[in-house]
């Protein structure tokens, strides 16, 4: 051991050379810099936040999630400051937007502020944009429309992708495969036009109320 860590001494050296090194050291807290994971939860007398794109950064991207925890953590708006930058590095921030998710669980509320039970919740948008589709073509809103947009359409909603199916070649089981085509438009078209009904009905309900 003894031998070894004389050889590591010596093999450093050589590394580093004989002259000594030099550092300049700032007397500054790192402290005063942290991610938006580490504010949440904490209020701060003042706050200088950096908007930019993080994509270049190595840090994880910027979120709706992430904007929301740096504009709530001062008392007042007057204490918020983000970090100087020309306009055009902040246009990213108009494409954030919520998880899917979260739309959906949002969206599943009914107009007296009931949570609709037995119900998958389903996003806004992926009504929005089904409707859409129906605009163009009523009688067959998936016309034309390819399996990549059907499966990011189905996503979009919360509905699966993926079916059970039969191992074969002799394997016992079930294995979970991606739906075809014929599959992905039966699952959109018998979950969207339930939930577009449902609302349509409450909607209807609501207002002769």
């Amino acid at each position: 051991m003894a031998d070894l860590k004389k050889r590591a001494v010596a093999e450093v050296g050589d590394i580093l050379g004989s002259k000594p090194l030099v550092a300049r050291v700032f007397k500054i807290d790192a402290g005063f810099a942290m991610t938006y994971n580490k504010l949440q939860g904490a209020t701060m007398p003042r706050l200088v936040t950096m908007m930019h794109s993080l994509r270049n950064l190595a840090v994880g991207t910027l979120t709706t999630a992430k904007a929301n925890v740096a504009f709530t953590r001062v008392r007042e708006s007057r204490h918020l400051a983000i970090f100087p930058c020309p306009d055009n590095e902040l246009n990213h921030l108009l494409n954030l937007k919520h998880p899917t998710y979260l739309s959906a669980w949002a969206s599943n509320y009914n107009m007296e502020g009931r949570w609709r039970e037995g119900r998958l919740p389903i996003c806004a948008e992926a009504l929005k944009t089904y409707q859409d589709w129906k605009h163009v073509n009523a009688a067959d809103p998936t016309k034309g429309k390819r399996v990549k947009q059907l499966k990011a359409l189905a996503k979009e909603a919360g509905l699966r992708t993926t079916t059970r199916k039969a191992s074969g070649q002799g394997k016992k089981g079930y294995k979970w495969a991606e739906m075809g085509r014929a599959e992905l438009v039966t699952t959109i078209v018998t979950a969207l036009d339930e939930e577009l009904a449902t609302r349509a009905a409450e909607a209807s309900h609501h207002a002769i109320e």
